[in-house]
This record gives structure tokens, C-alpha cells and sequence, in this order.
């Protein structure tokens, strides 16, 4: 049987969505001197996950799996991802005005350049794209003139 990325997702996230930050990230031994990382309960779950990709054939998947663990995770805690795609960097006001203008009250706002965009920005929040761009306006106006 073959699984999903979004399966693998959500079976790792269920292993340690209860872990405390301590555990996601390795911690320094107490001994005096010592810098070795210790391994903890959430690499293991890892490891363990990874063991199984391998042998079901769907290491291809890994990197995808911890995105969407990533994004189970923010949508668990109310978080909306936006991106801001944009022909230049946009000024830290300007970002701050389309988040208060956004009817969420937690957002996470990623700025992505993408330089052949002639001009004007895209907003995406999930699967839903609010294109101003100003290629979608003249493509527009366009269809309007046939």
C-alpha cells in the first residue's frame, strides 16, 4: 500500500505535537566541557518515520512530509500563512498594512520576489490567489476590449 506526503504528515505530527521545544531541538549534556547532543524522543520519531519511507519505497516524500508538518502545525495553532509575491521587496510598512487588512487574526507573512512580475503583487493564503498584478490587470482590460 502506498501512503501520501500529507499521510506521513499528519501520522509524525500526532507522534509529537505534545513535545516540548526541548525535544525538538538536541540539547547540550550538563557535564562540564561536554558538547555532544543528546538524542531525544522527537529525532527518534523521526528517524523511526524516515526508516519506514525507506522501505516503502517513498524516501521521495521526506522533504514534502516535514513541510506539510509544518503547515499541520500552524494550522493546529490558528497560524495563516500568506505570501506576498511581489517584483521588488516590499517595505516592512507596506507588509505590516496588508496583514492588518487580512481578517486573520494570527498570519505569518512570506515575501517571495519574483522579478518578471511586471508590476502591482499576488497575495497567496492557501489555495486561494488574489492576483494584482498588473499583467492580470491588462490581460483583463484585453479580454474586456474583444
Amino acid at each position: 500500500m502506498s501512503y501520501t506526503s500529507q499521510q506521513y504528515a499528519h501520522a509524525l505530527y500526532e507522534c509529537i505535537k505534545d513535545a516540548k521545544k526541548s525535544e525538538i531541538h538536541p540539547v547540550k549534556s550538563d557535564k562540564v566541557g561536554a558538547t555532544k547532543p543528546q538524542f531525544n524522543r522527537v529525532k527518534t520519531y523521526i528517524n523511526n518515520l524516515y526508516n519506514i519511507l525507506v522501505k516503502n519505497n517513498d524516501v521521495v516524500l521526506f522533504k514534502e512530509m516535514l513541510d506539510k508538518v509544518s503547515s499541520i502545525d500552524k494550522r493546529k495553532r490558528n497560524i495563516v500563512e500568506v505570501i506576498i509575491i511581489s517584483s521588488h521587496a516590499l517595505d516592512n510598512n507596506v507588509l505590516k498594512q496588508i496583514q492588518q487588512a487580512l481578517p486573520y487574526k494570527k498570519t505569518q507573512i512570506k515575501q517571495v520576489i519574483e522579478p518578471k512580475l511586471i508590476g502591482g503583487i499576488k497575495i497567496q493564503i492557501g489555495d486561494t490567489v488574489i492576483d494584482g498584478s498588473i499583467k492580470k490587470q491588462l490581460n483583463s482590460l484585453k479580454q474586456q476590449l474583444k
